[in-house]
């Protein structure tokens, strides 16, 4: 299977940091990073309210399965959208990707679908990837699988294949993928001290990507 990863080379997957707890620490015993760390903290914490999950848009938005009309098709590709960003927003991809020859499979995560969703695990994310995976490979079984992951998606992708011996895409793309984040972005995991399943952070996407205007702190914890 070959892999490519569009983001900084010194980004490494998680499974290769020191924990969370003694990355945090260090950095506030850096002096002048006490005073960027506290701050983010506090504007995150400022920004928390409850759970309101008010779509930017009424669109219902669900998985979407569409052919390529070259005659002869190259393969499969799964595409998997990031967090809090609507689905509906990788279509642009998939469009260059059918005119390229394949046919795609978009994802829909679970919250994703402008449609209230009570609590869940981030094994509901996995087995979304999971099914599109299996629906891919039964009902193109001769045709190569591809799968592209962007941000969340990415993460997702690396932990399904990873972790099994059924799924054997030829390729894997991954899109700024949530391997690694940057030690004061960590921080606002500190936040999940907080009651995660009534409150969320304002989401500061552009309204054509984002899907709900907050997301909430339970999604956070899902992406650990």
């Amino acid at each position: 299977m070959k892999t490519i990863c569009y983001h900084k080379p010194s980004i490494q997957p998680r499974s290769a940091e020191k924990p969370l707890l003694t990355r945090l620490g260090a950095l506030l015993s850096a002096g002048p990073a006490r005073l960027s760390l506290l701050t983010t903290l506090v504007v995150l914490a400022a920004g928390c309210c409850f759970n309101t999950l008010s779509p930017s848009s009424l669109a219902l938005e669900k998985p979407a399965l569409s052919f390529t009309s070259q005659p002869h098709p190259r393969g499969v590709v799964v595409v998997i959208h990031g967090l809090n960003q609507r689905p509906t927003s990788m279509d642009t991809l998939c469009t260059l990707l059918r005119d390229l020859g394949f046919h795609t499979y978009r994802i829909t995560l679970t919250g994703h679908a402008q449609l209230p969703d009570s609590y869940f695990t981030s094994e509901s994310w996995q087995h979304d990837v999971q099914n599109a995976l299996t629906t891919v490979s039964t009902q193109f079984p001769d045709l190569p699988m591809h799968v592209v992951g962007y941000s969340l998606g990415g993460l997702l992708a690396t932990r399904v294949i990873d972790t099994s011996r059924v799924y054997r895409p030829a390729s894997l793309v991954l899109i700024a993928p949530a391997l690694s984040l940057r030690m004061i972005v960590q921080s606002a995991y500190l936040l999940t001290v907080l009651p995660s399943t009534t409150l969320s952070v304002r989401n500061l996407a552009p309204r054509d990507y984002k899907l709900f205007n907050q997301t909430p702190l339970f999604w956070y914890e899902n992406t650990i």
